[in-house]
């Protein structure tokens, strides 16, 4: 085996190690614990820097089972879930006003049992899922993605 395919064979395997690590050290974070001084993912959704272009309805309830987000600041991709007590039209017609007056251009608009709005903006393209709960409320996942 030539010298450089067997240095190369050798260090894949550590270069790929070190990589996954510098993946997982990014992915740490701290969190904001409530009076009992248990972690409060709600107070974490709520201060997200990440929502910094994106409107979150009042009362929002994050689900952190369904977010992926990868990377930080305005440059972050992924999906973003949560629920909301609002009524699918008002939800519907809140994402298109809001989203429009931060600077996201309209694609497509379904409104549908579950609706959907389609957005771009520089170099960034989001989707917004909107569906209503039988219980009322709104399930909402955005999902972002480079352009």
């Amino acid at each position: 085996m030539p010298k450089s395919t067997l240095i190369h064979h050798l260090f894949k395997p550590l270069t790929l190690s070190l990589l996954g690590l510098t993946v997982l050290a990014g992915c740490q974070s701290t969190s904001i614990q409530d009076s009992s001084g248990q972690p409060n993912a709600q107070a974490e959704f709520e201060q997200l820097v990440y929502l910094q272009d994106f409107p979150i309805p009042k009362g929002a309830k994050w689900d952190s089972q369904k977010t992926l987000i990868l990377g930080s600041g305005k440059g972050w991709t992924g999906r973003l879930a949560f629920s909301a007590p609002m009524g699918e039209t008002e939800a519907f017609q809140f994402f298109q006003e809001q989203m429009t007056k931060l600077g996201w251009q309209p694609i497509s608009l379904v409104r549908a049992k579950t609706s959907i709005l389609a957005f771009t903006r520089t170099d960034r393209a989001a989707l917004v899922e909107v569906t209503g709960q039988m219980m009322g409320g709104i399930v909402v996942s955005i999902t972002v993605t480079p352009r």
